[in-house]
């Protein structure tokens, strides 16, 4: 069981930076569409930080404060993948954009720092990518979307494999979609960017809250 998890782990790690770099180039190539959004697509809308999105037809807003929110997104049935969620976070610092190894984007006029990475949890994968950029009144925000899969190695008959390029286009779109306009100061300090699992707990908290 370790070898095989061993195994699944250098596998795992080849495959994000292939992927990354291939997401990369798909955000790049997709910036003079700029679509906005789908059919049926719903708008998030935050009017005191100042931003919308576009998520989209079937994805749900979990929890939601003033300065962030859950939205499960839609996923295809019957493989590996549990979840699918983006994560929005708002805070203060601009300073605080994250530093190297982030990849800087431009998409739409606006920069984004990528990062992306992954985590594992009592049988459970969390990939995560992670946008960050400024908004009009000088707060920061990142998006991260995360992506949450069993371990096949936890199986002696592991369910099929999720489709990582179909399950991932949506994040794109969305991304293209984002948008800012006047809000107020967010005073609340850097965004924590902690990790998926401990969003979990941190979003349970401020929807209680």
């Amino acid at each position: 069981m370790v070898a095989r998890a061993t195994w699944w782990a250098v596998w795992r790690n080849r495959v994000r930076s292939v992927f990354l770099a291939v997401l990369l180039m798909s955000l790049v190539a997709g910036v003079s569409a700029c679509p906005g959004c789908g059919a049926g697509w719903e708008i998030y809308r935050n009017e005191i930080c100042g931003f919308e999105l576009y998520y989209p037809a079937g994805g749900v807003v979990a929890w939601q404060t003033h300065t962030g929110a859950r939205i499960d997104l839609p996923f295809a049935p019957g493989t590996t993948l549990r979840e699918k969620y983006l994560l929005i976070e708002v805070g203060a610092g601009a300073a605080d954009l994250p530093s190297p190894p982030a990849e800087a984007v431009e998409v739409c006029g606006r920069t984004f720092y990528l990062e992306a990475g992954w985590e594992g949890a009592v049988g459970s994968i969390y990939d995560y990518f992670r946008y960050t950029t400024v908004l009009e009144n000088g707060g920061l925000i990142s998006l991260t979307f995360v992506l949450h899969s069993v371990n096949p190695c936890m199986f002696d008959s592991p369910p099929l494999a999720f489709d990582r390029e179909q399950e991932t286009a949506v994040f794109q779109e969305i991304i293209l979609s984002f948008c800012t306009f006047p809000g107020r100061r967010v005073d609340r300090g850097r965004p924590s960017r902690p990790s998926p699992v401990a969003w979990m707990e941190w979003g349970k908290g401020e929807a209680s809250s």
